[in-house]
């Protein structure tokens, strides 16, 4: 930086530099915490139930498509044919406007390693009328 730029040039740089800075010590611009999942898979379903704050340990639970990507504990791609599941979400899942009986689309990560979870981080209501193949893998 040259001693001639003007006062605004050096406020827009040290700016700059301060959001960098700022960045840098937080996690609002790395990246997320926790383990990564080892699998993460877009699925199609139909909301079954939604968690019920009146009850803790109530889930959400979706009629989902087939996953012939789904890979098991072991490495080996073998596939899940449809069914009902329970499905736990990631912490800030947000799940307002989605209620039972909603065709959704939803965001499944899945870590065998030490920590294993299974969770969903997103979930997107499809337009009505949306038809889902709960057929075979």
């Amino acid at each position: 930086m040259s001693r001639s730029s003007p006062p605004e040039t050096l406020r827009h740089r040290l700016t700059g530099v301060a959001i960098l800075v700022f960045c840098a010590l937080t996690t609002a611009c790395s990246k997320p915490q926790g383990p990564a999942p080892e699998h993460i898979y877009t699925v199609r379903g139909q909301v079954v139930a939604v968690p019920d704050p009146a009850r803790p340990k109530s889930t959400l639970q979706i009629r989902h498509e087939p996953i012939p990507e789904y890979v098991n504990n072991k490495g080996e791609k073998v596939g899940m044919g449809s069914m009902t599941m329970p499905f736990p979400g990631a912490p800030g899942l947000d799940l307002s406007g989605i209620a039972p009986g909603d065709a959704v689309e939803f965001t499944w990560e899945v870590r065998w390693a030490s920590p294993p979870f299974a969770r969903v981080s997103k979930v997107t209501k499809l337009p009505p009328g949306t038809t889902l193949n709960f057929g075979s893998r």
